[in-house]
């Protein structure tokens, strides 16, 4: 049985690997993965020289800083207040681009399994630990940064807001095309992959809003037969990564979420007709600030109890009834997730990497007060095969001062252990999130009298 934590991991002395990915990728995805990784590696030496002339102190700082407006816990937290503060059309634009954004560069990720470019001669610069484990093309934040500056500009130029949305939404896109981008400044090739895939869902999402507000309010029961098994089919295709990478996680995150504010959007439109869909009626000048702040507090409240409550029950539940499908043969594991057969519970307080848990608030406070991380060197599993095959490269071609030692490599960990129960339990909760943000919320607001 297993309790697992991480450990150190050190690559093995006779590993090859250009070897590892041919021998775990089939050729449909090692061919291309091959193709696009000769051109990552050419950008390393000039993107190194750009960097060392671009780079300022305080450049760094406020880009390390901004950059948390692209975390996932920023999402969590500040999305919803669209939903409760009378914006809810522009708050379910913003989680469907966002996620259907984050979801397929996470797919590409994990199909291609390429790495960042090279560190060093690049240093990276960044106040989140989970970047560090992902591949690197494309880029998810140049993603997040087009959909949502994009999706804000084209809100603004049709939408009759008052001077203050227009101006907040306005500097929200500007730091958002500025910030994420300036942070992937050494990925070019990602970049680009990256914003054609936020515009790209952004262009769809706009030009087929009504459509998909009408289908959703429709009341049709085939609004929850099609979206459930739809999302947990994309969810079961998502491609399995040689290496331990955390885009799973962060795609089953948001994919559930999106299920979720559209699920709470179909039930919501079949109990109350004739209200703004996703929320009891806000007007801020009849509510005030107070109220105001009552509304986001209490919805605050109610998503930090929902997880807090349902992933302990969920994580003594699910297990048993796991070990039953594994009796039956129904078990689908997926790679770098055990089996329920194979530990006897989940440990407690297991991090997630999609959302932080309460007790790693003061975490998260401290590397605030850091400013910003900066590291050179590998960071992740994938980013030793890479230094290691590249360094070998450079051996053979004579150029010695390349080459780094071991030492370097010691002090990656490796990812904690991962159990079959999470992909579930995050289904559920996240959903789950979703549905109380557009749904039970809301209502919630009105039987408190938190509405006019």
């Amino acid at each position: 049985m297993l309790l697992a934590d991480s450990t150190v991991y050190r690559p093995d002395a006779g590993l090859r690997p250009m070897d590892h990915y041919k021998d775990h990728l089939p050729a449909w995805r090692y061919i291309p993965r091959q193709f696009l990784l000769s051109l990552i590696r050419k950008e390393s030496s000039y993107l190194a020289a750009l960097q060392k002339n671009v780079r300022r102190p305080f450049w760094d700082a406020y880009f390390a800083w901004t950059a948390n407006l692209g975390t996932h816990t920023f999402f969590m937290f500040m999305l919803p207040l669209w939903f409760w503060l009378g914006g809810q059309h522009f708050g379910q634009g913003l989680v469907d681009v966002l996620g259907v954004g984050l979801f397929f560069t996470g797919v590409l990720k994990d199909l291609l399994c390429l790495p960042r470019p090279l560190s060093p001669p690049l240093h990276r610069i960044s106040m989140s630990r989970n970047v560090c484990l992902e591949y690197g093309f494309p880029s998810t934040h140049s993603a997040n940064a087009v959909a949502v500056a994009l999706y804000s500009i084209a809100f603004l130029h049709a939408s009759e807001l008052q001077m203050l949305s227009k101006s907040i939404l306005g500097v929200l896109a500007l730091i958002y095309l500025t910030n994420l981008h300036f942070e992937d400044i050494a990925k070019p090739l990602d970049i680009f992959a990256g914003s054609a895939i936020g515009a790209l869902v952004c262009y769809l999402r706009w030009t087929f809003k009504s459509d998909i507000e009408s289908v959703v309010i429709s009341q049709s029961i085939m609004v929850p037969l099609v979206l459930v098994p739809t999302t947990l089919l994309l969810i079961r295709l998502h491609p399995e990564p040689v290496d331990p990478c955390p885009c799973f996680d962060d795609g089953v995150a948001f994919a559930s979420v999106i299920m979720g504010t559209h699920l709470g959007h179909w039930r919501f439109a079949m109990s109350y007709v004739g209200y703004p869909i996703g929320s009891i009626t806000y007007n801020f000048g009849k509510t005030g600030i107070f109220i105001s702040i009552a509304r986001i507090a209490l919805g605050i409240t109610t998503i930090i109890s929902w997880r807090v409550l349902m992933k302990p029950l969920l994580f003594t539940l699910l297990p048993p009834v796991f070990r039953f499908f594994e009796l039956l043969g129904l078990s689908i594991p997926r790679k770098h997730y055990i089996k329920a057969s194979t530990y006897i519970r989940v440990p407690d307080k297991l991090p997630d990497e999609s959302l932080l848990n309460l007790e790693e608030i003061p975490g998260l406070i401290n590397r605030i007060n850091r400013s910003h991380s900066e590291s050179t060197g590998p960071q992740s599993r994938a980013d030793v095969y890479e230094a290691i095959e590249y360094h070998e490269q450079q051996k053979i071609l004579g150029n010695k001062n390349r080459f780094i030692s071991d030492a370097k490599y010691q002090a990656i960990e490796e990812p904690r252990v991962r159990y079959d129960v999470e992909v579930i339990t995050k289904i559920i909760v996240y959903s789950g999130i979703g549905w109380l943000v557009n749904d039970q919320i809301p209502i919630l607001f009105k039987v408190l009298g938190l509405c006019v």
